[in-house]
């Protein structure tokens, strides 16, 4: 995924979740590639959050749902 997919991808994500009080945060390759390590390509984008977040979120983005873990943003 480029620089301007990812980048893309988490306007829309922030967009949606902006007036919401969610505790989530960035993990695996693109939070590596974000901190500066030499990440030659991130195949996802990995958010982690709680139980809580984890129902806001689904509610926010119930459209975008593909699977139970997985939301798309095409």
């Amino acid at each position: 995924m480029d620089n301007k997919k990812i980048i893309s991808i988490l306007e829309i994500f922030i967009n949606k979740i902006k007036d919401k009080k969610i505790n989530w945060r960035l993990g695996g390759s693109l939070s590596m590639k974000i901190q500066g390590m030499n990440i030659s390509q991130v195949q996802d984008i990995d958010i982690t959050t709680n139980s809580q977040g984890f129902k806001k979120l689904k509610k926010v983005f119930s459209q975008d749902i593909i699977s139970k873990y997985m939301f798309k943003f095409i």
